[in-house]
């Protein structure tokens, strides 16, 4: 919640004793005369009254209207270089917690900021609130409390010492259009505290021209403002964040100094400087291309089902022909997670009604059919098996996006669900990271078992023993992930997405 400037006084008298314990560590004494605008104040912006221009420290912790000089760059490029710029995380989820910690492992002061106290609860004991696997950042985490450089907070006034700010709230899209509203809530809890000038990162996906149209506004002068969206992916956090390549978007190349002096302490990868759009674009693309891949291998997989054909053979086959990078993914019951399914929707958001979008569109109306398709294989197992489908019991196992995870945003598991239950179909849930039951359970009377998400405890599962407990052994796999001549020979009636599945 943002807090207003209902009392500008004190808020102001605060601000002007930081600023003379700053100006007695460098043995520097000034009259500085400071008139408060409340309205302005609560946007982080106040008017100054006599600052000299080459009193840089002054002019630092004065949330004053300043020109973007070079001298505000060296300033803050030698505090990010000396490692002296202390560093303000906002939204410490998947994104924000490696970003925080490993910039505190790099030798930075980092206070994270987060509005949801349970998360800050468990984040200063010492512990990840993340149930995935995640290499090496419990690590990071434990030595950056053990060196005193991390703690996490919900109280935004922790942002008021920061040379630094880093958004990494999420950006998710309502009716196919961009839903900035945490975005912008968070830019402006930075704009009110943060003090000037400061480098301010957003590493949050947005569409094109957002940096421009919403974060710049909010702002105003006295920010550098670096567009450097994240790359990570639950269960690879770290290595992502080590590993890829990354971009520095800027409005000005001197900027772009300061956002690769910063992330060259925790990337180990090249950092690519552009212009905002450029960076907008590619970051919402690189899904949207992904999302196009999987539409195609899903189409190929429809086809497949009806045309009484096995996709990986089709699919091994074109991709004999693109082998430097296959051109044909897996097939899969839908696309889930936090980016690919809205990151497309993002891209193409600005383009003007008369604009075509067909391809984007059709790849994600085609992905959204997927979990319909599942539903439809599994009713011709169950009569391939016998079983009327109306009425029978199906076990369901998966509701993450992907396997080994307990990240539930988008997945397919419970959409195929539903379709199961508007065949007419009775359906018992079941994902060891969610229900957290016993898959006996789910599975006891089912005349089908459909899995949608291959977690290890699913495939390492004495199959056998599992379907002792249903009344049918039908097993349909909608990830191709479990040996079929193994579950045929225990006497499960086995069909898979994408092999002649509806023949």
């Amino acid at each position: 919640m943002i807090r207003r400037a209902h009392d500008v006084d004190l808020r102001c008298e605060e601000r002007l004793q930081l600023l003379s314990q700053r100006r007695a560590a460098v043995g520097r004494v000034l009259a500085v005369r400071v008139h408060v605008d409340a309205k302005a104040f609560a946007l982080g912006v106040g008017h100054t009254g006599i600052v000299p221009h080459r009193e840089l420290t002054l002019r630092r912790y004065i949330p004053a209207v300043a020109c973007r000089c070079v001298s505000d760059v060296d300033d803050l490029q030698r505090r990010i270089s000396d490692k002296d710029a202390k560093i303000a995380v906002v939204g410490l989820g998947y994104v924000g917690i490696p970003v925080a910690v490993s910039f505190a492992a790099a030798g930075f002061d980092v206070v994270g900021v987060d509005q949801k106290r349970e998360r800050v609860d468990v984040l200063n004991a010492g512990r990840l609130p993340l149930a995935t696997n995640e290499p090496g950042l419990e690590p990071l985490l434990t030595a950056a409390r053990s060196a005193g450089r991390f703690r996490a907070t919900t109280d935004e006034l922790a942002l008021r010492d920061r040379d630094v700010a880093i958004i990494a709230v999420d950006t998710p899209v309502a009716d196919h259009r961009p839903d900035t509203r945490q975005l912008a809530g968070a830019c402006r809890v930075v704009a009110q505290h943060v003090m000037r000038p400061a480098v301010v990162v957003v590493e949050s996906t947005v569409a094109p021209r957002t940096m421009r149209e919403l974060v710049a506004p909010i702002f105003g002068e006295g920010v550098f403002l670096v567009h450097c969206p994240e790359r990570v992916r639950p269960g690879r956090l770290v290595r992502n964040l080590r590993g890829m390549a990354r971009l520095v978007g800027v409005a000005d190349p001197q900027v772009g100094v300061l956002g690769t002096e910063l992330y060259r302490n925790i990337v180990q990868a090249d950092l690519v400087v552009s212009d905002w759009e450029t960076a907008e674009v590619i970051k919402t693309a690189e899904n949207a291309a992904r999302d196009v891949q999987i539409a195609l291998a899903n189409q190929l997989a429809i086809i497949s089902d009806h045309a009484g054909v096995d996709v990986r053979k089709v699919r091994e086959q074109i991709n004999r022909l693109w082998a430097a990078e296959p051109l044909i993914l897996e097939p899969s019951a839908g696309v889930g997670g936090h980016c690919l399914p809205k990151d497309p929707w993002l891209l193409v958001s600005g383009l003007p009604a008369d604009a075509s979008r067909a391809l984007v569109e059709g790849a994600r109306a085609l992905n959204e059919s997927m979990p319909a398709h599942a539903s439809a294989i599994v009713a011709r197992a169950l009569g391939d098996a016998g079983v009327v489908a109306r009425g029978a019991r199906v076990a369901v196992l998966g509701l993450t996006y992907e396997a080994n995870s307990d990240d539930e945003r988008n997945a397919p598991g419970p959409r195929v669900a539903a379709e199961l239950e508007r065949s007419g179909m009775t359906v018992v849930r079941h994902d060891p990271f969610v229900t957290k039951d016993d898959v006996v359970a789910a599975l006891r009377g089912a005349d089908a078992v459909v899995v949608v998400v291959p977690h290890a405890r699913y495939r390492e599962a004495d199959w056998d023993a599992l379907g002792a407990a249903m009344r049918h052994r039908v097993f349909v796999d909608c990830r191709r992930a479990f040996e079929a001549d193994a579950l045929r020979g225990i006497g499960f009636k086995y069909r898979a997405l994408g092999v002649a599945a509806l023949r």
